[in-house]
This record gives C-alpha cells, sequence and structure tokens, in this order.
C-alpha cells in the first residue's frame, strides 16, 4: 500500500542548511515556519518526545529525518509490516511474509505518531520553500521563469484565485510543471506534468 506524507503542506532546498548552534535564536527561519511549530508546541496532544527534541531548535537536519524513517520502519516492523520509502517523503508498505498484525492502518498511526507525523512534511515544505512563500507566489515566479503567459496581467489577489478555483487547468506542461514543483525540488518529471494535465482536461 503506497502512503503520503500524513501532515499534508501545499508547498514546501534547506532554509538551514549554513546554520549552526545549539539555540533556537541562532537560527534564521521564516515566520510561517516558526508559527507552525510553536502551533505544534501549543495544540498537539500526540506530540512524541522524539519528534518535540527535534523541533525544539525550529529545524529539521537530515539526520534528524532519517532518524524518524528509521524509527517508524522499525516500529512497523515490530507490528510485522515492511516500510520502503521514496525521495518525496511517499512511502510503501507491505505485510512480511504475508503477515502483518492485523490492522495496517491502525499500525501506521500507531507508528507515524511515535516518530514522524509532526516532521515529515515540515521536513520537506521547509526544503522546498525555505522563505515560507504563499503557493500563488512561487507559482507565478516559475511561470515567469519558464516563460508561461499564463495570468501574466493579473492581480496578486486574480492570479492566487485562478490556481486554486477547483476546475483550474494549466495552459500547458510548463504550467503544470510549475503547478506541481514550483520550486523544482520535488524531482516531477515531465511525463508526470503531462499526465496531470491529461488527467485535469478530462475532469473539467
Amino acid at each position: 500500500m503506497t502512503k503520503l506524507s500524513r501532515l499534508a503542506v501545499v508547498v514546501a532546498v534547506a532554509c538551514l542548511a549554513g546554520c549552526s548552534g545549539d539555540s533556537s535564536d541562532n537560527v534564521t527561519v521564516a515566520d510561517q515556519w516558526r508559527e507552525q511549530i510553536d502551533t505544534i508546541f501549543a495544540n498537539a496532544q500526540n506530540l512524541s518526545d522524539f519528534q518535540r527534541s527535534v523541533l525544539e531548535d525550529y529545524q529539521i537536519t537530515d539526520a534528524e529525518y532519517k532518524e524518524g524513517e528509521t524509527r517508524f520502519s522499525s516500529c512497523m516492523a515490530d507490528l510485522g509490516y515492511a516500510v520502503t520509502f521514496d525521495s518525496r517523503g511517499g512511502y510503501t508498505e507491505s505485510a512480511v511474509n504475508g503477515v502483518g498484525s492485523g490492522d495496517m492502518s491502525k499500525a501506521d498511526s500507531q507508528c507515524q505518531d511515535e516518530s514522524l507525523l509532526w516532521i515529515q512534511g515540515l521536513y520537506f515544505a521547509m526544503r522546498e520553500n525555505p522563505d515560507g512563500l504563499p503557493f500563488a507566489q512561487l507559482v507565478r515566479t516559475c511561470f515567469e521563469r519558464e516563460g508561461v503567459q499564463e495570468g501574466k496581467d493579473l492581480s496578486s489577489d486574480e492570479f492566487d484565485k485562478m490556481i486554486n478555483e477547483p476546475d483550474y487547468v494549466p495552459s500547458d506542461v510548463a504550467a503544470s510543471l510549475c503547478v506541481l514543483d514550483p520550486t523544482a525540488t520535488r524531482g516531477v518529471s515531465r511525463e508526470e506534468a503531462e499526465q496531470y494535465l491529461h488527467r485535469q482536461g478530462h475532469g473539467r
């Protein structure tokens, strides 16, 4: 069974790659991410000690995220399931030797709570969008970079409304790539963008 991150973040280059120090005061973090982490601290009832320790300095290092994956995989293995991660934060699960502990979804939820639930989405989001910019602004910048003329004369509010319309279909493959991967950090291929454009167009 294929899974995606349970912490949904619309857009996510590590803004913290050059940061160091033991105090969060020494770390440059966009207000959006700092506020989101503060909200997690204030409201998350199931924030594990491990995830709390990761977020305390308002950054998630590669090593910390990998440890989260390892903890998740070990937890699932204890319950009879094997996990394989991909480079985008998704993963597949399968019962070991065809036999798991019973409810795979329940096992996934339990192990996510202990290891990745609150850090997985943030890890990718903070790397894809270190400045915490609005999704529409990222897409518009990508349009300009790729020479996409769609929405060129719209105001910021009008552009935001356009790309967030439920029936919005990008004008071409380049526009699709910008919508799917505005910062070109997710590794979305042209073929995937073409498939997305085809699905969106046929769904109208």
